[in-house]
């Protein structure tokens, strides 16, 4: 994995396909560990740093310092839901 600057979270999928990794400045991506090749970089999905991030088969789950957590479809590449909270999202799972 190479360009990714500032990781503040990372995860690696159940089966070590896929590494999912968060940025200091909001953005989420996703390494296909075996083709050496990014599936999404760069998207842009907090607001603040990624704090935690999980991912399952289809779906990968942030939570941030701006006090959102978010699940994004991996595969239609489109946000399905946004998680308002009182405080930073220091860790969420995904199963």
């Amino acid at each position: 994995m190479t360009n990714i600057k500032d990781v503040s979270s990372i995860t690696m999928s159940k089966c070590g396909k896929y590494t999912v990794t968060g940025t200091s400045d909001g953005k989420i991506n996703i390494y296909d560990t075996k083709n050496k090749k990014f599936m999404r970089k760069n998207l842009k999905i907090h607001e603040g740093p990624v704090i935690s991030i999980s991912i399952s088969k289809n779906f990968v789950l942030s939570g941030g310092k701006d006090n959102k957590a978010v699940l994004y479809n991996v595969y239609s590449n489109k946000i399905e839901s946004v998680f308002f909270h009182d405080a930073p999202v220091a860790s969420v799972a995904i199963s």
